[in-house]
């Protein structure tokens, strides 16, 4: 409809009376609150004169019309125009009160007619709401639908909030006319398609098209991607190149050669087809890190599907979400955790069809289980794989969303891709010699990459700990010494407990070339402890979840520099801003920006992708600046969220199980430094007037959480305060909680 739009002369485009039609429809407000979208009409002057009564001297400037005046307002209503302003209003139903205005002012038959101007005025109580972003949306959709190329919006340059808000709905900045202390900023409507559904699978889970980063796959550095492809077929390139018999994963006394990986890939896809898991279906991968768990990825791939990988310590209610949000078909567990995945499907609300089981051979057709060992037995070593555009989803990750809530977040086939060439040649600088150690869980963006597809694509191996559940150092170091790992993965915790044990020398890591950090800030004197103690750096390197990998590395550059990001990975541009998205100089602290192959594709969660991506760019919560050199260091965090083990706790959702506890009156949940972890996790909680603080009350209220909190939400410490300090809005101040904590902490 728009590209037919764009084209259409002047005399020929659609008029914006035929879009009356559309009109009255109801919308809602985040705190639910229904109000109704009309065009202006007969009678309204009354209801506009009630809207603009609270209307400052700043917002006159920018209406550019003094809406304070009872013959203006009629004016509007009686010499209403459609062709040329389309002035519509929130009405709320209860008593027709008008809580917002906006109007799309266009110039038909002028060099400008394939431009509209916006104005927008929203009452004060409602701007908190999402009102302002819901009639923006109108009119957006408004000037596709009558053939305009561009829309623009002049603001005054001392307005930041509402220019941050615009940025964050797309419009960009084009000029500043400091004559008149305004700025113009532009939404093109050609450049970033709308609302219309992409032609690839689970389009509807994902954002409309104009909140999407822009993906940017244009860096010489990186090896063509092509348009149609399946992530598994880098088994079948290895073993075509004759490196068939060359292991590809080493597990306790156990070698798997790339031969056999591919075969038992192979006659799992074939089953999971039988089964009935199609292309584009989503497949939970509730499982430890096992050779069977890297064989079902690529066999989910194989298929077509697309992979839901999950931490095993999730608890039954975010292993439920994941299921119920993600619409996924199809699971693969462990027996351990199979009665966690039954629970899950018998809810009503859950789309979950068979679930395998790893290391059984036990069938039940009628309950839809089967047994791992008993398909891969009678599978098909032919099956070759479904090949599908770059364009579709190729993994569902979950991270922390608002109040703890598991929010999904997609990767394309194209972006994995990306990460795998990227980082495994200008990082790693991987090769078919290498043994990749880590400890990560394929349900971490980390795991995923390190154990899910990069080191296969180069034929180099992975070596997996004894124990599949392992978190700890020791685990790790026994791993590498039994499979000497030359290339380790770990968090700056995992680094820190293997230096912990004053018994480990030089000659138990004698095989590691290269020593990789994430999850958490890596602090000097680790580094430096371990530079120490073994002559050898760690590189430490920045991503999130929404970017799948990390995008900054100090092996980019392999000079390492302690305590900082390193530099950006090859195909990711990466810059400082400022609060009004400005580009910040060096040494300036600011919000990390950045974009390239991967970006922020949040599922289901469309007003979190408001939030996140301006202009293009993908918009973290992190200070961080850059220094002269290109290097990047990281600051802290912009929220409060905790950071622990390199887990994500959001402390509202652990404060909501707290005070649920019967003999709990307030709880505030805050991180606290960890030399080991990072941060710990403490709850201060006030009990009930009928409790008495003490052991009991503390060991109960743990005891409580256990069943439904994962372990590592769990808090460290329980302490008992009469209050807890407050903003001016009365909500729990954990800034200054933290701020007393460490003044209490240092007497």
């Amino acid at each position: 409809m728009m590209m037919q739009n764009v084209h259409r002369s002047r005399q020929e485009q659609p008029t914006m009376i035929a879009n009356l039609d559309r009109f009255p429809r109801d919308v809602h407000l985040e705190d639910g609150t229904t109000l109704t979208l009309r065009p202006l009409q007969d009678g309204d002057t009354p209801s506009l004169m009630a809207l603009f009564a609270q209307v400052s001297e700043e917002e006159l400037r920018s209406i550019r019309d003094n809406v304070q005046e009872e013959a203006i307002l009629r004016r509007w209503v009686d010499e209403r125009d459609f062709e040329r302003v389309f002035p519509i209003v929130a009405v709320l139903p209860e008593d027709g009160r008008f809580l917002g205005e906006i109007s799309l002012h266009r110039h038909p038959g002028t060099p400008r007619a394939n431009v509209g101007e916006m104005r927008m005025y929203v009452h004060p109580d409602y701007r908190r709401l999402g009102l302002g972003s819901i009639l923006i949306n109108e009119v957006i959709e408004l000037g596709r639908d009558v053939g305009l190329e561009q829309l623009v919006v002049e603001l005054f340059l001392e307005d930041s909030s509402m220019i941050s808000a615009f940025e964050r709905r797309g419009f960009e900045r084009e000029a500043i006319l400091s004559v008149y202390q305004l700025i113009v900023m532009r939404y093109d409507l050609q450049r970033r398609p709308g609302r219309e559904v992409l032609e690839i699978r689970n389009a509807s889970h994902l954002p409309a098209r104009p909140l999407w980063p822009d993906l940017v796959f244009g860096d010489e550095r990186l090896l063509p991607i092509p348009e149609m492809l399946n992530l598994s077929q880098m088994l079948d390139e290895i073993v075509d190149k004759g490196w068939g018999d060359r292991p590809a994963i080493r597990y306790r006394n156990e070698t798997v050669t790339y031969k056999l990986l591919l075969s038992e890939v192979q006659r799992l896809a074939s089953n999971f087809a039988r089964l009935g898991i199609e292309p584009g279906d989503g497949v939970i991968l509730h499982l430890p890190n096992t050779p069977q768990a890297i064989a079902i990825n690529f066999a989910v791939q194989r298929v077509g599907a697309f992979s839901i990988p999950t931490v095993p310590l999730f608890s039954q209610r975010e292993l439920a979400v994941v299921a119920t949000e993600s619409d996924a078909k199809a699971a693969v567990t462990v027996p351990a955790l199979l009665n966690e995945l039954l629970a899950v499907r018998e809810r009503d609300d859950n789309p979950i069809g068979p679930i395998i089981v790893q290391d059984s051979r036990e069938t039940d057709a009628a309950q839809q289980i089967y047994g791992y060992n008993a398909l891969v037995s009678r599978g098909d070593t032919t099956f070759a794989p479904v090949m599908r555009r770059r364009e579709e989803v190729g993994l569902l990750l979950y991270t922390s969303g608002d109040g703890g809530r598991p929010r999904g977040t997609a990767h394309r086939l194209d972006g994995i891709m990306a990460v795998v060439q990227s980082f495994g040649r200008y990082a790693w600088r991987i090769n078919e010699e290498d043994v990749v150690g880590a400890l990560s869980p394929l349900g971490f963006a980390q795991g995923f990459i390190t154990f899910g597809f990069l080191p296969f694509r180069y034929g180099a191996s992975v070596a997996l700990p004894n124990d599949p559940m392992a978190r700890d150092g020791e685990h790790l170091l026994e791993t590498i010494r039994k499979h000497r790992v030359t290339l380790l993965v770990a968090s700056p915790i995992t680094y820190r407990e293997i230096l912990a044990d004053r018994s480990v020398d030089e000659l138990d890591i004698a095989s590691l070339r290269l020593c990789a950090s994430s999850g958490e800030p890596l602090t000097r004197d680790t580094y430096a402890a371990w530079m120490d103690r073994f002559a050898q750096p760690i590189f430490e390197g920045f991503g999130t979840t929404e970017m799948l990998y990390a995008f900054l590395s100090n092996a980019v550059g392999m000079s390492p520099r302690a305590g900082s990001l390193g530099q950006a990975v090859p195909g990711y541009e990466i810059k400082i801003v400022g609060d009004m998205g400005q580009e910040l100089a060096e040494g300036e602290i600011g919000f990390l920006a950045v974009r390239g192959p991967t970006g922020t594709l949040y599922w289901n969660a469309e007003e979190a992708q408001r939030k996140s991506v301006r202009n293009g760019w993908n918009l973290l919560n992190d200070y961080a600046y850059r220094d002269r050199d290109d290097y990047f260091w990281y600051v802290a965090r912009s929220d409060d969220l905790i950071k622990t083990r390199s887990y994500r706790i959001d402390p509202v959702e652990v404060e909501r199980v707290i005070s649920e506890h019967p003999n709990v009156a307030e709880v505030a949940v805050i991180g606290l430094p960890d030399e080991m972890r990072g941060q710990r996790p403490v709850a201060y909680v006030v009990p009930s007037e009928r409790e008495e603080p003490g052991e009991q009350l503390r060991r109960s209220i743990l005891s409580s959480l256990r069943v439904r909190l994962a372990e590592y939400k769990i808090p460290s410490e329980v302490i008992f305060s009469e209050g807890l300090p407050r903003n001016t809005s009365g909500q729990v101040n954990r800034r200054a909680l933290r701020e007393r904590t460490r003044q209490q902490m240092s007497h």
